[in-house]
């Protein structure tokens, strides 16, 4: 390939007066000669020339601006893409837990494949495995802010023939409020009669749960009602 000059042809770039003639050194011929041009043995004016000189050598200086140009954009597109390879050279279509979306390795956007059902649940709730607890007493945190906690409440020890009412810490105390607490307890050896059961909301870290044993006018003399089980909501 030839090298590329260094050098433009520039020609009569500078308008002037003869001093002699009065004449222009740069004239456009008019549009019958540009159709014809020169004919054999004809010695076209100076002025001709000189404007034919000046016009190819703009154009050339033009063209090779474009030129130039093209080439930077070029150059930056060349980066551009190198950063893209490098991306996608780093993409992967391996299921990972909770990741809800990913670019394989063709630059495609795809569901990641969910690996078990606790991943699924993760995908699905977008919930922060980092504020959550999945344990016997525990707690989940729900887009928005909303938490539903759970456990199993007491000390193991009988409750008796007489009740009464009983206070639980939360597994963790909401940040705000809670809405709505649910409770049951542990069903044995229950001699004659009907247990009832309330829960209350004491305040957003603690609940209550009261045990009745005359909800039915009965007495009941011996049981084994030793634990509370219990689910709230609130954020």
């Amino acid at each position: 390939m030839a090298e590329r000059p260094d050098k433009l042809p520039e020609w009569a770039t500078v308008d002037e007066i003869d001093p002699v003639s009065g004449q222009s050194n740069v004239v456009e011929p008019p549009p019958e000669r540009k159709e014809s041009g020169w004919t054999r043995r004809e010695i076209p004016p100076r002025q001709w020339f000189n404007w034919l000189a000046r016009t190819v050598g703009g154009w050339i200086e033009w063209a090779r601006d474009e030129i130039d140009t093209l080439i930077s954009r070029v150059t930056t597109n060349e980066g551009d893409i190198a950063i893209i390879e490098s991306d996608l050279s780093d993409a992967t279509n391996l299921p990972t837990p909770n990741d809800l979306a990913r670019r394989d390795a063709a630059g495609r956007m795809r569901a990641a494949d969910p690996v078990d059902l606790q991943d699924v649940v993760t995908k699905a709730f977008v919930a922060n495995p980092a504020n959550s607890s999945l344990t016997q007493n525990g707690y989940y945190d729900l887009p928005g802010g909303l938490i539903v906690q759970w456990g199993i409440f007491g000390d193991g020890s009988q409750l008796g023939a007489n009740g009464g009412t009983f206070t639980y810490d939360f597994p963790k105390p909401f940040p705000n409020q809670c809405f709505s607490v649910i409770a049951t307890f542990n069903k044995g050896s229950i001699d004659g009669g009907t247990w009832g059961l309330y829960s209350d909301i004491v305040s957003a870290s603690q609940f209550s749960v009261t045990y009745d044993p005359d909800a039915d006018a009965g007495n009941d003399t011996t049981n084994d009602l030793q634990y509370s089980f219990a689910i709230a909501v609130g954020y």
